[in-house]
């Protein structure tokens, strides 16, 4: 254990420190800089991916819509060209089933 007096003086010291006060004051800011980035980057990310996502969704939907028909007794009729194996895989959409 260290005695009082020891204990004294390195509070003094800490206390009235330009340079642990500084250190302190930048590590705050350093922390509070790096989640508002974060935050942004994230929000940036998201809105790529969805517009990613967007881009693709529709290209199938074009795709769909150009390549089936409605037949003279009313059925629909065509083959779409998707590209994606997961077409081809039954319930794939992520259903949990």
């Amino acid at each position: 254990m260290t005695d009082p007096k020891t204990q004294s003086w390195l509070r003094r010291i800490v206390s009235r420190s330009l340079a642990v006060r500084v250190i302190a004051f930048s590590s705050f800011w350093a922390v509070i800089a790096l989640v508002v980035i974060a935050t942004i980057i994230s929000a940036l990310f998201r809105q790529v991916s969805e517009r990613g996502f967007d881009s693709v969704l529709s290209a199938y939907l074009n795709n769909v819509i150009g390549s089936v028909g409605i037949a003279e007794d009313g059925d629909l009729q065509g083959s779409p060209n998707l590209d994606d194996l997961r077409f081809l895989q039954p319930q794939s959409a992520g259903t949990g089933q």
